[in-house]
Formats: structure tokens, sequence, C-alpha cells
């Protein structure tokens, strides 16, 4: 081991930098926060910028200085080593660089450290490149040695960040997020044979725990507690040397503890290269010259050519100067970040006239084709002598007509409550279901008793007016029949149409279409009325959801609507434990037996019937296993002109095989039936809307994979906001979420709230998507009832044995839980719900030993229990059929055993077995 003096003693350099001695970090000037509040405003305020002190930056040349005059001796004269430092502030850890020797490079945030640095580098006669942007700004490369000492635990985002070990799911999408401290690291690791890093103890300790992968680092040195208290900052710091190789195989990680004068300082046998073999660059990400945009040659000819190709108007240019005028007027600026919080522009979004290039905005305008025109007069202001395609007004008179149907709500029929206010109606007298304030947000709100009553009158423009404490307040309907239950004002429970439907909208197109749908004899098997009409209205459009209850018919409802839509070929899709249903269910129909089939095989792809049935399992299959992504979706792509997806609700999850698969069929309809078609929450819908009614379309403007259509982006884009974050601010109630689940509203992690937030927002953009029918309503209940249960609820005592067996473990678990307030480590998430299951198995199940409770139980049947073997036992001797649940399996085998002693016979069911 070799001991050195703090300064280096080989061939010391003119103090250069002099001239920026005096400067002060941000960080040395910025008061001391007092609070986790405070840290954050600060590091707001300084950037995160404290200077290395001079001893402790002498000390890091000093144990890479070896490795710099190996390299210059080895190359010979006329080379030098290029160094960077990416938060480089006023060059501490640069100043001992000479220009005859040394190269220099880095970055900063803060302009008037990177701009005295610079002039100071320049008058001293380096070749140096110095640039005032944050680290996320570029991706530098062809460095021999990096010193750095960067900003500790700032939040970085930004799409420019490079992918890597530090970097994770951010705003911006994947790798667009990282800790500053890791991210410099990484960075310097890409960019330099050599680095030497000043970073935080703890983190240098977690990369100590996992060596393996850090093959390059060599060496840890644990910096003295005085090292940055001069610029205000108590911090306990490392410096991390990484060589130019990985480390021998079984070679371990060298750990010092540096004494207050830095005295240890051994040769850590680094190397690194000069620019004889180097190229340094900064690489500033944000900047990156691809070439001209626009390579087509000035030919003078202005002819310009307008069409679309899908959604995308398209312009056909035989002059470069002219393209290059037309497309400035129409794209206008280049977008910048707004600013505000949350705010983000959707992927592919660029320019403020991006909008007027989407076929899909102008139809959302009021009059679409004077939208286009507006269009075209501003190309032919450019210098442009225009050619419209002929075709492109008469596609969008087209799509107007086709759009007005669209935005027409399917007809729909919902149940009133007695207790509901709904619709136009006059005066009603309400009730308070509960105390509440008038204004939860107005300080001295007046205050509602429960029970008090109150008078409501329509405003006729769907809210409801009301006087309390001398004050005039108006409420929404769903606010009203949440706060208040009408007690007069309203007749009885009834059934009431609430949109009357297309049929009625439009009975021109309906009478055609019923015209047709007699033809083909689709009355005949659709022969209630609810049944052909709804065909009739979903086949008005180019894709909907049926989101008919169980039993009304969907089966043939799915064969009606290929039929009816005219097309060659036509795809229904199901479960595969569905398949000999529907296959009974087409057998029963008057089709005849040559126009459908199952597919089964790849040989059935070969020639398509008019109806064809598939299993989702084998739609999204391979069709031969050398080669798996030749899927049976693949080879139907582009092939069907009618797809109808049975239990539509699946598209809801966007990361699966079967919405995938059903996507990359490209059906020119899509129709999707479901029970159920929200699924588990209300934002699930948007997904099967995106892909029945259309990505971001006019007709459904809310895009899961686009920007939300709003007609505002035909003037400019600068408040687009993606379709998915529309969605979210509109419907949807979150505590927190990542970034990732911000993303598409699937994957990552959040805590959700099912409530939904604007229910007649919500309702309005449902209700020209999804067609519902319920078991009953007068239409469906003419032809089709299902019995309405009987719902009691019988009160029982408890046996003092279990009762005392349940507040035993209610007990423990509140010692349990007020324990664990002064150390939230001890109740975590996973053990909170473990103890509450605990309490919930002693009250419903107290036979059952739960790991989570040291207390057994002895007793024998509760009185829950025995009530239930004797209910069933009664139930099966008057002769009825019976079947009981209950959530434990273990409950269901205590009952069974209790009525195997009663000599009752039963089957029990579980995931267990099914024992008779």
């Amino acid at each position: 081991m070799t001991i050195a003096t703090p300064v280096p003693a080989r061939n010391p350099a003119p103090d250069w930098r002099h001239t920026l001695r005096g400067r002060a970090s941000l960080g040395s000037q910025a008061k001391r926060p007092g609070s986790l509040a405070g840290l954050h405003a600060a590091r707001l305020a300084h950037l995160g910028q404290f200077f290395t002190p001079d001893l402790l930056a002498a000390w890091i040349w000093h144990m890479v200085a070896p490795a710099l005059e190996r390299a210059l001796a080895r190359d010979g004269e006329g080379v030098r080593v290029p160094l960077i430092d990416t938060s480089c502030g006023t060059g501490a850890l640069l100043q001992f660089a000479d220009p005859a020797r040394h190269e220099l490079a880095g970055v900063d945030v803060h302009a008037p450290s990177v701009t005295a640095l610079s002039e100071a580098a320049r008058v001293a006669g380096f070749q140096c490149h110095f640039s005032t942007v944050g680290m996320e700004r570029i991706d530098p490369t062809g460095f021999g040695i990096a010193v750095i000492n960067p900003p500790f635990s700032l939040h970085l985002e930004a799409p420019t960040l490079v992918a890597g070990s530090a970097t994770s799911y951010g705003r911006f999408g994947p790798d667009t997020s990282a800790l500053s401290h890791a991210y410099a690291v990484q960075q310097a690791l890409a960019a330099a044979d050599v680095v030497a890093a000043v970073l935080p103890r703890s983190y240098a300790e977690t990369l100590l725990a996992d060596p393996g992968a850090w093959p390059r680092l060599v060496a840890m040195f644990h910096a003295p507690a005085w090292c940055f208290r001069d610029q205000g900052a108590d911090v306990r710091v490392s410096v991390l040397f990484f060589a130019k190789d990985p480390r021998a195989p079984g070679a371990a990680v060298r750990v010092e503890t540096l004494d207050d004068a830095l005295t240890l300082a051994p040769d850590l046998s680094l190397s690194c290269r000069t620019t004889r073999h180097l190229n340094p660059r900064l690489r500033e990400t944000g900047i990156v010259d691809e070439g001209p945009t626009i390579t087509r040659p000035v030919t003078g000819n202005p002819k310009v050519r307008l069409g679309h190709s899908g959604r995308k108007l398209t312009l056909g240019f035989s002059c470069g100067l002219i393209e290059a005028k037309v497309r400035n007027a129409i794209l206008g600026e280049r977008l910048t970040p707004t600013g505000i919080e949350g705010h983000r522009y959707p992927k592919g979004l660029r320019y403020t006239g991006q909008g007027a290039l989407d076929l899909e905005v102008h139809l959302t305008q009021a009059d679409p084709l004077a939208s286009l025109e507006a269009l075209c007069t501003l190309i032919r202001a450019a210098g442009a002598d225009l050619e419209v395609d002929p075709g492109l007004p008469r596609y969008i008179q087209k799509r107007a007509r086709r759009l007005r149907i669209e935005r027409t709500p399917f007809r729909h029929t919902v149940l009133v409550k007695a207790d509901m206010a709904h619709g136009p109606a006059g005066a009603l007298v309400g009730k308070a279901r509960t105390l509440h304030l008038v204004d939860p947000d107005t300080w001295g709100s007046p205050v509602i008793k429960a029970g008090a009553e109150v008078t409501f009158a329509p405003d006729g423009a769907g809210s409801y007016r009301y006087r309390v404490g001398g004050r005039d307040f108006a409420l929404a309907e769903e606010d009203l029949n949440r706060r208040f239950a009408v007690v007069t004002g309203q007749a009885q429970d009834r059934w009431e149409t609430v949109h009357p439907g297309r049929l009625a909208a439009f009975p021109e197109r309906a009478a055609a279409l019923r015209r047709r749908g007699q033809a083909l004899g689709l009355d005949g098997f659709l022969s209630w009325d609810y049944q052909f009409d709804d065909l009739l209205e979903l086949s008005m459009t180019r894709g909907a959801v049926a989101a008919w209850a169980v039993g009304l018919g969907k089966a043939r409802l799915a064969a009606g609507l290929i039929l009816l839509s005219g097309c060659t070929a036509g795809l229904i899709c199901t479960e595969a434990y569905l398949i000999d249903e529907l296959r009974t269910e087409l057998a029963k129909l008057p089709i005849p037996a040559t126009d459908w089939q199952v597919i089964q095989s790849p040989r059935d792809l070969d020639t398509l019937r008019r109806i064809n049935v598939i299993s989702y399992h084998r739609l999204r299959g391979p069709i031969h296993g050398a080669h798996q992504r030749r899927t049976y979706a693949s080879r139907l792509r582009h092939r069907i002109g009618c797809l109808v997806a049975d239990e539509g609700d699946l598209l809801r999850n966007k990361g699966t095989a079967q919405t995938a698969a059903l996507w990359k069929l490209a059906a020119k309809r899509r129709f999707a039936l479901s029970g159920t078609p929200l699924g588990n929450y209300p934002r699930d819908a948007f997904s099967v809307l995106a892909f029945t009614g259309g990505d971001a379309t006019a007709a459904q403007v809310y895009g899961m994979h686009r920007w939300y259509l709003d007609p505002a982006l035909r003037q400019s884009t600068r408040d687009c906001v993606p379709g998915v974050d529309r969605v979210r601010e509109q419907f949807v109630t979150f505590e927190w979420v990542t970034n990732e689940f911000k993303d598409d509203m699937t994957t990552g992690a959040k805590r959700e709230v099912p409530k939904l937030r604007n229910l007649s927002a919500y309702r309005a953009a449902l209700a020209h998507h999804i067609k519902r029918r319920v078991a009953q309503e007068p239409d469906v209940a003419r032809h089709f009832q299902i019995p309405v249960p009987e719902r009691r609820v019988t009160t029982l005592d408890w046996d003092p044995a279990h009762l005392a067996h349940y507040l035993r473990v209610a007990e423990d678990f509140r010692q349990w839980y007020m324990k664990g307030q002064a150390n939230s480590r001890e109740r975590n998430l996973i053990a909170l719900l473990a103890r509450i299951q605990a309490v919930q198995i002693a009250a419903a199940i107290p036979q059952r030993r739960s790991d989570k409770s040291p207390f057994v139980y002895d007793g024998g049947l509760t009185s829950k229990q025995r009530y239930v073997v004797d209910r069933l036992g009664t139930l099966i001797e008057d002769g009825h059929k019976v079947i009981a649940y209950a959530e434990w399996p273990e409950l269901l085998e205590i009952i069974g055993r209790a009525l195997d002693r009663h000599g009752v016979e039963h089957v029990t069911i579980t995931w267990r077995q099914a024992h008779r």
C-alpha cells in the first residue's frame, strides 16, 4: 500500500479554476429543512447541488492519477484522456486536469455555474464541451474517466432517459423514471472506462449487498463525516471506484474507511484509454440530428393532392418547397410541456396543428365539410395548387350520416322506484336519508338532519332546486336520490323509457332493415318482439355491445347479426366450454347446414362459411406447434366481415392473448355480447367500447390507445390528453396509482375506490354503445319471465361458547393493532388482512383454526350451523330441491357430516372433492 498526500504531487497543473473558488453551491445557501415537506421544497430550490470539497476532490484525483499516467505513457505524444462530470457545477472534481493532457466535458442544470466553468476552461486552453442540461438529457460515450458527485435522491422523469438497471416505469412510459444518483452511476458506467463516484452511504451499501450485479466495482471507501458539513449538509457518503473490466472470478470488492486526513490512497490498478482509441461525445438526447425531414427536390410544381387513408388525411406533393410551406402552415408550433401538474400528451403527438390531419377530428365539428374547406383554404394560402380527391367529400358526407345514427342512444327502459326522482316531473318532497351538509365544500353550510323533508322543483336542465336556511341550492338527479328518499310527487314503481332509440329516430333506415331481415327469415327465429327490434337497432351501426341478460337469446342474436350484415364470412367467438351448446342452438335454427361450421382444424380456414364458430382458446393458439406466431387469428385477419364476441367483457383485459387475438382479426363490424359488460369496475367498459365503437373516433371519443377526441383539437392540440387520462379524471376515483397503471388502467399498482365519479356523464357516454336488456322489463317479460327471488334474513342468538371464542380473537386483534401503531412495519397490509380474516373465521366457522390466532374453539355446531342443518332437513322432507352455498369449503363439510348423522341424502361439492 502506498501513502499519498491529499494534493497530487505528479506534474501539478496551474490553478486554472481560481476565478471560481468564491462561488457557493445552491445547497450551501439553502435553509435547513425542518420537515419532509421542507426537504422536498429545499431540493426543488437547490437542485441537489453541493460542491465536492477540495480535499476530497484531490484525494479522488490521486486515486485515478495512476490510470491517467499509464494511459498517456502508453499512447505517446499528442493524445489526451477525455474526462466527464455529469453534474459538474463549477468543476471541483475536474480542477486538477491539465489542458495539455486532458479533455473536459460536463453538464449541469445551473446555467451560471456552467457558463463560468466553460469560460474558465476555455481561457485555460482546454478542449472542452459543457452544456446546461440535466443528466437525463444526455447519453454520453467515449470517455476515459468519469468523476461524478451527482445530486442525491432527486426523482428524474423524462422520456429521454436511457433504459438500464436504474430506470423504472414513469409518467412517460417504461424506463422514464429514475433516482438521480442511481441513474448517474448507470450513465457513467456506459460512458467511461473508469468511474469514481461520490454516493450516499446507504445506496453504496446496497451495491455491496449484491456485488455480482456490479462486476466492475473494485473498491468502496467510506468518507469522513466532515466532508459536506461546510456545504450545510450532514450526509454520510462513500466513494466508489469502477474499473474498465470486470473483477477476476472470486475477487472481492475492497472496502475501507478513510481517516479524517484522507491518507489512505492505494493503487487500484485502474486503466483507461485516450483519444487515440476514444471519440468522446455528450450526445444530447433532446437534440438529435436525424437529417432533413423533407428530402423532396424543389421543382416549382405547386400541385398538392389531398386524400385520406383510413382516418388519416394524406398530402401528396411534387415540390419540396411547397411541402415545407404547407406542412408548416398546417402543423404549426412544436408542442412543449404545459407545466400543468400531471398533464401529458398522447404518444406520437408533436405539433399544435396535428388534429387538422385527423378525419375524426373534422367529423366532431358542427359542419365537417366546412372544417375540411377551412383546411383547404389554409393549404391554398401557403401557395399550393390544391386538388382534393373527389371521393373525400363524399366519404365525409357518408360518415356524417352514419355518425348521426351512431350518436343516437339505443332504446333503453329503466325501473324507477317510487322513492327515486327521475326525468321531468313536478314538485317533489324528499326525506333526508342521513344527516348531511348541503354544500360540504363551503364553511358554514346549512345542515339537513336525517328524516327532514325538503321540497324540490325541477329546473328543466336535469337538476332540482330547493331552499334551505334562506338560501337556494341545486342538486343533480343522482345526488338527490343519494341524499333523499322521495315521499311525495312520484307514483309507484314503474318502468320508464329514457331513450326512444334508433328505430324511432330513423324510421326509413329501420324500415329498410326490417324488410331485409324479413326477407332473410330472421324474424322467424328472433320471433319475440324485442329480439328482432334489437337486431335491427344494433345493425344500424358497425359495432355495439348487446348487454342482454342470461336466457334472452344471445346465440340467436349472434347468428342474426352476421346474416343481416350481408357479409360472406362472419365469426362467432366464444369460450371452449360453450362450443357444444352453441352448435346445438345453431342446429335448431332454419339455417342450412352448409352455411355454418365450427372451426376445429386449419383445413376449416380454407373454406370459410357465412357463419363460423371458434373458441377463444383456438383463436389465439398456433396453427402448428413449430410456428407459434402463426395463429388462427392471424390466418383470419381481414377475412371477417362481421365479428361477434361472446362474453365480450373479456376485452377489458387489454394484455391477454384473447383480447390480442380479437384485435388481430381487424373485422369490419364488431359486436360484443355480455350480460355483464362493465366487469368489475366502471372503467372496464371503455376498453370494450374502443373495440366495438372505435378508438378515439367521433362516435366513441375516449381513446384507449389514442387521445381524447375533443372538437377543440381542430384549432390546437395544446390541451390534448390521452383518452385513458380523460376516463380516469372524469369517472374513476383513486387514492393513488403508479405511472404504469396510468398508461392503460390495467397493469400496475393502484388503490381504487369503487365509486363512479360522474354518473350522468357516464350514462351519456355508454348510452349509444350498449344495448341493455333485463328479464324484468315489460318488452321482455311478455315473452320470458324469471321468478323474482324472495329474500329473508333470519337473526339468531350467539351460543355462549362461540361468542366467548369470537371475543377472544377480536380482543387479540385489537391489542395487536394498537401495538402496531408505534411500529408501522409490524402492521403491513398483508399482515393486517390476515388478522382481519382470523376474526372473520372466528365468527363464521370457529372450527377452522387460523394461523394468526392462538385460540382453539372446543364447542360443537354453532347456532347458525344448527339452523342450516335443521332448515335443509325440513325443506328436503317437504320435497324441495335445495342448494346451500358457503364461503368456506370446511363449513360445507361440517354441514355435510351433520346431515349424514341425520340421514339426509346430499351431495357436497367443494374444490377439494365431490362427495355424495
